[in-house]
């Protein structure tokens, strides 16, 4: 962090020596500026994504997952700033039209129809990223889209090198910002490809068992050898890629639902789309690569003696797991959320370790009420459910609105956020 902060020092520091100057200069100043924040904002995004253990398990998966989709927003709002202001300021400064400046700059100025071309792939792939339109598409055609923005970035590395005013003439600031891509790149690389690669090839394992949970989804038991080098902990995730003709070019995230072994894990997918439909099916026999384990959901983060549990969907899946991870005797209350008992998972599973710490496991059976300060996550309910929720550690775990929703009810029941933990499934 402080590398970065010091290289980001070193190119405002140039910059600020060759402010341009005449005519348009105001508005190629804020260009300028706009383009370096710009390229910052898409090197977070992607650190965001990389699969850091410091980012996913410490910041958290849900968390850095919000982050980047908010500086990928941020990169492309720059982009067009930068691209208008540098345009405007430099047909100021040559006194023409915008249009003919335009055309001058991709055509004379060296790297500057790659990252023309980047550009347009930065926009290409917003456009299929806005609700609506990804709403229309399959997951694995809005993901291979996602994958452009690298040869993007690649693109673009050219053309602030060769024509940034950062750059130009300054080799101290070209050498620092070279030297942060290539520790973004390198870490990218070794998180996403070379360390996932070694793990699958050196940790085989096949679905032992597969169990139906009733209409809401399937129970897969994955066996292998020494998972325990993964450091696997209750409450975490991992990224399956199951060997079939339909599913060996891709991994998605499923949670433990039950403690992690040495030789076998377990995971539970409800049906809620193509990919886990397609999951739904898979033979025991079947291959099985992951790559790492991630999220911050631990056990570890307890600082009470008492904890509540409280998931919404298939959010109960890794709060089961944390069920297991707590002794006999930890008094844990759990509240669980469904439309309706057809939905339930674990369920068996479930009353058997509440009873074992003698407890019993909370339904909330039904649709979310219009009224939120009828439904049965407002804060009245809960204060009802768990009165003495502010003296419990507390793990939620479930969709976006379901969490936000309880983290809000609990926070007004005088609940501290500091012992608020949260995952959300689809950020």
């Amino acid at each position: 962090m402080l590398a970065a902060t010091a290289v980001v020092v070193a190119v405002v520091a140039s910059w600020l020596t060759n402010l341009p100057k005449g005519p348009g200069s105001g508005a190629t100043a804020i260009g300028q500026l706009a383009g370096f924040a710009c390229s910052l904002a898409a090197l977070l995004a992607v650190a965001l994504m990389a699969r850091i253990p410091v980012v996913t398990n410490v910041i958290g998966s849900d968390r850095s997952v919000r982050w980047h989709r908010w500086a990928a927003v941020a990169t492309v709002a720059l982009l067009a700033v930068h691209i208008v202001a540098v345009a405007v300021g430099y047909a100021a400064a040559d006194q023409v039209n915008v249009a003919h400046e335009l055309s001058t700059l991709i055509s004379t100025y060296a790297w500057m129809l790659a990252a023309t071309v980047a550009a347009v792939l930065f926009f290409g792939v917003t456009a299929m990223s806005v609700q609506r339109a990804r709403r229309r598409m399959r997951y694995e055609t809005w993901l291979f889209a996602h994958w452009y923005v690298y040869p993007a970035m690649f693109l673009a590395f050219g053309h602030e090198i060769t024509d940034g005013a950062s750059f130009v003439h300054a080799t101290a600031p070209t050498l620092a910002w070279t030297w942060l891509h290539l520790v973004v790149g390198c870490a990218l690389g070794w998180y996403r490809v070379v360390l996932p690669a070694w793990q699958m090839l050196t940790h085989p394992m096949v679905v032992e068992e597969l169990r139906h949970e009733g209409t809401a989804g399937v129970t897969l038991t994955l066996v292998g050898r020494r998972l325990d080098d993964y450091g696997a902990h209750a409450g975490q995730h991992v990224r399956v890629r199951f060997l079939t003709r339909d599913g060996w070019w891709q991994s998605h995230p499923f949670s433990f639902s039950a403690l992690p072994t040495p030789t076998s894990w377990r995971i539970t997918v409800a049906s809620s789309g193509d990919y886990t439909s397609h999951v739904q099916g898979i033979r025991p026999g079947t291959r099985a690569v992951v790559s790492g384990v991630y999220g911050h959901l631990t056990s570890s983060r307890r600082s009470a003696d008492r904890v509540l549990l409280v998931g919404g969907g298939s959010g109960i899946t890794p709060l089961r797991a944390l069920l297991e991870a707590f002794p006999p005797g930890t008094d844990v209350k759990v509240v669980y959320r469904a439309r309706g008992r057809e939905d339930l998972m674990l369920k068996p599973e479930l009353d058997a370790l509440a009873a074992e710490r003698g407890g019993e496991v909370n339904y909330l059976l039904g649709r979310r009420h219009r009224d939120p300060r009828r439904d049965v996550t407002s804060p009245g309910s809960l204060r009802r459910l768990v009165p003495d929720a502010p003296a419990r550690e507390t793990y939620v775990c479930g969709r976006s609105g379901f969490v936000d929703a309880v983290v809000g009810s609990l926070e007004a029941n005088g609940v501290p956020s500091h012992r608020i933990h949260t995952e959300r499934f689809d950020t």
